[in-house]
């Protein structure tokens, strides 16, 4: 597994052992990021579900000020703070070692970001969960996005707790989804 994109472009990343982390093949990464262009420099991610920080730690790589990652599993943090070592952004990021649920309501309450990745077990329910805690909190600026990774089997809904999806993609088994508030509009939303 390698960044796809930016400073660290061509870096490899280790992945926790096991079949507990999925990580986001190069493929839908590169394709999240040309989706998302211009958002990436200079904003504030969140990465919850970490597992290897790859999703965050390539949104440093294309110029993210700060990333803070999320990740319930020591192992896969240990994991996450090898990568951002190796990358030299571990000055830039923040590793909390908990469920995302607790972290969004008492660790990072109060707190905004201009990115936020959401990449839950797939078929484990707290896909719209994160979600919903995510509006209820504030947790994202305007203009900001939130993006899904889920099942290609599954399809999110198009609305939900003030988010509206934006863009909606499939690459084989990967389904993302890119929601952002309904307050900014869906000029040049994509068909499903």
């Amino acid at each position: 597994m390698r960044i796809t994109g930016g400073s660290a472009k061509g870096t490899r990343l280790k992945a926790p052992p096991g079949r507990g982390t999925r990580p986001t093949p190069a493929m839908v990464r590169e394709a999240i990021f040309d989706i998302l262009g211009a958002q990436v420099p200079g904003g504030e991610v969140l990465d919850l579900f970490a597992g290897s920080g790859s999703l965050g730690i390539e949104a440093l790589s294309r110029g993210a000020s700060r990333a803070v990652f999320v990740e319930e599993s020591p192992l896969a943090c240990r994991i996450i703070k090898e990568n951002l070592e190796s990358t030299g952004f571990r000055q830039r990021a923040r590793v909390l070692v908990s469920e995302v649920s607790r972290a969004l309501r008492k660790v990072l309450k109060g707190t905004q970001f201009d990115l936020v990745f959401v990449d839950p077990p797939y078929n484990a329910g707290s896909a719209v969960a994160t979600l919903e805690t995510l509006g209820s909190l504030e947790l994202v600026k305007a203009p900001g996005s939130v993006v899904l990774e889920h099942s290609a089997r599954e399809v999110p809904p198009d609305g939900l707790g003030g988010w509206r999806r934006w863009r909606h993609r499939r690459y084989g088994d990967t389904g993302i989804s890119i929601y952002r508030s309904e307050e900014m509009g869906l000029v040049g939303r994509d068909a499903d």
